[in-house]
């Protein structure tokens, strides 16, 4: 386990500070969000102490942070996990050309197929997996609502 980590540390580049991953955060949502044409908000929930602030939930909100019908993309506790996921779902939506899933029904159906089919048949990727798994069940959720 401790090699997968070093991999993904690595691989992901996690050196900069809880400031600078907030703000890669937020750019990467944004990009996503204008790959899908979705609008996806950034909510980051900060402890302040003793002088000091730290991090200790981010959560990627489908619409607006104040609207509390709108569904939760995904949140974590790591502000790491919330980069690498981000950056899986870019590179998934580029490797299947996947892009304005509000286009129509039809399509947003495609796209789902496209990375199921994926997700069922080839994909090897650790990562891929734990992000399509998180992403169909985020369908799921908003197929039930």
């Amino acid at each position: 386990m401790f090699e997968i980590s070093e991999n993904i540390e690595n691989y992901y580049e996690l050196s900069q500070t809880v400031r600078e991953k907030m703000r890669m955060i937020d750019d990467m949502a944004d990009q996503l969000g204008e790959l899908l044409d979705w609008n996806l908000t950034v909510d980051f929930q900060i402890i302040n102490q003793d002088d000091k602030s730290s991090l200790y939930g981010v959560s990627i909100i489908a619409g607006e942070s104040d609207d509390d019908e709108a569904p939760v993309f995904f949140s974590t506790a790591s502000a790491d996990e919330a980069l690498i996921r981000l950056q899986v779902y870019l590179e998934l939506m580029e490797k299947f050309e996947i892009s304005n899933l509000a286009r129509s029904q039809e399509y947003y159906q495609q796209s789902l197929d496209k990375l199921a089919h994926y997700y069922n048949d080839s994909c090897d990727d650790l990562l891929h997996q734990i992000v399509l798994e998180s992403f169909f069940e985020f369908n799921e959720r908003l197929v039930d609502n």
